[in-house]
């Protein structure tokens, strides 16, 4: 029976909580001024269905396979600072479900690709960066 390994992937998109500084609603993050409640927030160029076929074409489907890995599910978050130019930067993996197979790895990877292909975040009009979260799902089954 041939392995199959499926990729699903579940937006998650929100601000972590960030002290803010004075009345300003922004923190510092590793000298990068952060906007934690910007106007409107950062999102990848085309929106969540564009985000979709980027996943779809740039994740590596055979890493679970070829990290012998058990059938199940394995779950990646990782927040990250989207600049004011959609440069992403400071990524954090938060918790990662099958890091001994790769899937951390495999979550900065596909986040350092997407690099400038962000809408940053705005306040009053203005592009601020931003700090992202994102969840994604590997899926493996025979």
């Amino acid at each position: 029976m041939q392995q199959k390994l499926f990729i699903l992937f579940f937006l998650t998109i929100c601000s972590l909580p960030f002290a803010a500084q004075s009345q300003q609603n922004v923190a510092t993050d590793t000298s990068i001024m952060v906007v934690a409640e910007p106007d409107t927030r950062a999102e990848f160029r085309g929106g969540v269905q564009k985000w979709g076929a980027f996943l779809e074409k740039e994740l590596d489907r055979n890493l679970l396979i070829r990290q012998n890995a058990p059938t199940g599910n394995y779950r990646v978050i990782a927040s990250f600072i989207v600049d004011k130019d959609g440069t992403v930067k400071n990524i954090v993996i938060e918790d990662a479900q099958g890091k001994d197979y790769g899937t951390d790895k495999e979550m900065i990877r596909i986040l350092k690709l997407s690099s400038k292909k962000w809408v940053p975040a705005t306040l009053n009009g203005q592009p601020v960066a931003y700090r992202h979260r994102q969840s994604l799902t590997f899926q493996h089954s025979f």
